[in-house]
This record gives structure tokens, sequence and C-alpha cells, in this order.
């Protein structure tokens, strides 16, 4: 098993609490997760590691949790440390989950010729006699399909079959092989199929008594309830029952803390709607009029002119967080900033027409000039 992570081209944005390092050849190595904040490692030269260990992640709703698996001192029966090899995971319903692994390179770039199957419980590892055809070669594929809970067909597809990369070729391009139990519930190596044993009847007939065995024994011995096994579905119903039922009432304080925010962020928006002026455009008298949220009229300013407190065709309003006002003054070709009582502050030229204002949190303001572009000002300097 080859340790390779993270490799690629340069990251868009590098964050905060993971390592980036780049590499000899102008790629780059993370240790950056997409899904969660795993504590991983990252090796700190550019190097690729062959290794023989296992690593075993589970994850739950709130936790993740890593799993190193080394090769025991006291135990030979254990592969070489690989890369480039293919693996899968056999999941029977009968038995603990099973590692499965073919081919692949050493550390000196050879083809490995073996297969191997892992006992994820008890952490140990059986050697397969599959055919030379079936796991020397690297670069490959491998999927399993669940016949019965005693029967696996190992699909193995394409890949090379030495160092420079020589493509497999027919007949053997894909490969079956039929992975049984035996009366020890030990997994061993029955017929093995390339291209051509696909196509015969026999296989064909064969994989139809494989699907009736199937069918049969999911219906004796799943569908159907096991004597003794009454109890512990009754236990199994109740632990479900009552882990819908926490479920429920997470569910409802979480739909509680959402309706909170949502009747902060209506709050907060009444606030702001509050410090705010509604800008009424009027060809006659160019003035900026205020109301109450009410509706209630408060009071006016402004009139027609090229003044420091005078408007010509104003389109749009706005207000910072220190409660000055910016007025797009349009036909004038300025932003003015006043007072809420309308006394002026200063004004910004544009160079065009400006038809709209905005201010941001930090004191930036945008105005959208002849429908066109936007243009950035601040106070200070009053250019763009």
């Amino acid at each position: 098993m080859a340790s390779k992570r993270g490799y690629g081209s340069k990251p868009a944005v590098q964050l905060p609490h993971y390592k980036y390092i780049e590499l000899s050849d102008g790629k780059w190595r993370t240790n950056e997760h997409s899904m969660y904040n795993l504590s991983s490692k990252t090796d700190d030269d550019d190097k690729n590691t062959v290794t023989n260990n296992i690593y075993i992640l589970e994850i739950s709703i709130n936790t993740v949790f890593w799993q190193c698996i080394k090769k025991p001192e006291a135990i030979d029966q254990w592969p070489v440390g690989r890369w480039l090899h293919a693996g899968a995971i056999i999941i029977t319903g009968s038995d603990c989950p099973m590692l499965v692994i073919s081919g692949g390179l050493d550390k000196n770039d050879d083809t490995l010729d073996d297969c191997w199957i892992f006992n994820i419980t008890q952490h140990s590892w059986i050697k397969l006699a599959v055919p030379h055809s079936v796991s020397k070669r690297s670069n490959h594929s491998l999927s399993v399909f669940i016949m019965s809970p005693h029967c696996v067909w190992m699909i193995t597809a394409g890949g090379g079959v030495d160092k420079m990369r020589i493509l497999v070729t027919n007949p053997n391009i894909v490969m079956i092989t039929e992975l049984v139990t035996n009366s020890k519930g030990e997994w061993t190596v029955g017929d093995t199929l390339d291209t051509n044993g696909m196509n015969n009847e026999e296989y064909k007939k064969k994989y139809q008594q494989q699907l009736q065995t199937v069918r049969r024994i999911w219906l004796e011995e799943y569908q159907q309830p096991r004597k003794g096994d009454t109890a512990n579905i009754e236990q199994t119903v109740q632990a479900l029952m009552k882990s819908l039922e926490e479920k429920e009432r997470e569910t409802q304080v979480y739909h509680q803390l959402l309706e909170q925010k949502e009747r902060e962020e209506a709050e907060k928006g009444q606030e702001i709607r509050r410090c705010r002026h509604q800008l009424q455009e009027k060809d006659r008298d160019h003035k900026v009029k205020m109301y109450a949220l009410s509706g209630d009229f408060i009071g006016e300013f402004g009139e027609n002119g090229s003044g420091p407190e005078q408007f010509a065709y104003p389109r749009g309003i706005a207000c910072d967080n220190e409660g000055y006002l910016f007025i797009a003054d349009y036909s004038n070709t300025r932003i003015l900033i006043l007072t809420m009582e309308g006394k002026a502050v200063s004004s910004i030229n544009c160079r065009t027409k400006p038809v709209d204002v905005a201010v941001s949190v930090n004191g930036s303001i945008h105005a959208a000039l002849d429908y066109s572009n936007v243009s950035v000002y601040t106070r200070s300097d009053g250019g763009e």
C-alpha cells in the first residue's frame, strides 16, 4: 500500500491547520480533508512511502476515528509493501468485512504476483491461490459481486503486466475469480474465467444457478424469523424506537434554534431599516423625504441645484454604521455625504453619473455608474 496523500496541483486556497508541501516535480502534497477536520500526518519530504500498513477510517455522525494496523513481529503471513495495487471490500452480511487486494508494484517497482484477503476484525491476512493471470498486474481495478453469503465473484480488469506498463491483453483483460467459504468459514479460490470463459454456456448456466441459490438463501435465512430470534428482534425494534425519539428531540432543538436565529435576523433587519431614510425621487422638488416605519412623514431636506446640500435627480441612498447618509446625485455626477439632518459633510466626484450607492461594513463606498459598472471609493481620499 502506498502512502500518497493529497497529491496534485497547487491548491487554490491554503487553509489553516493543514500542511501544504511543494514537491520537486512541481506538484503539491497536502493532508487537507474536505469533509472532516481529521488529524493526519504529511511527510516533510517529497518521497512516496511504500508500506504494508492497513488504515481503517471509522466515521459516525459526530466523530472520525483513524486506526493504523501494522505487521506484528510474530506474524509472517503478511503482504509486502506495495503501490498501484487493486483492492475491494467484501461484505456478505454473515461475516465481518473483508479486504481483498491483488498485485501492484513493490518498492523496486517490480510487479507483484499475489492476492490476499484481510479479516478486518481479527487483523489477519490469508494468501489466496489465484492464477498468475489474475494477480500478476498493476494499475488495475478490482471489484466484488456478492453472489451469496458464502460465494463472491472477484472481478479483475485491465492494468499492466510489468514495470514498463505493458497492458494486459485478451483473453485476460477481464477475469472472474470465484471465492467460496469452506466448512471452517475460510475463504478459498474456486473457478477462474477469462473473457472467453465468460461467453460459454457453462458460465451462463452457473450464473443462473447462483442467482437461484441467492434467492433461496434470502428467503430462508433472512426474510423468515428464526427460532429464538423474537426477543432479539423486539430488542432491536425498541433500540431503534429509542434512537428515533432522540433524533426527534434533536430535530426539535434544531428547529427552535433556527426559529430564534430567524427572529434575531428579522429584528436586526428592522433595526437597520430604522436607521435608514427612504428616498423619494421627484423631478419637481429634488428632495430627500424621511418617513417612520409606521409610514408617518418625518421631514425633508434638499432642493434642486449643484450646491453642497442640493440635488439634481437623486437616484440612490445608503447609510453607514456611523449614521451618515450617502446620496447618488445623478445629474451632478457625484456622491453627496450628509448627516441625518441633511447637513453637508463632503462629496465625491464620479467619472460618470451614479444611479445607486451602497456602503459596506468596512466603510467602502460602492457606486453603480450608468447601469454598466461599479466604482469603489473611500471617504478619506475621495477617489476610486
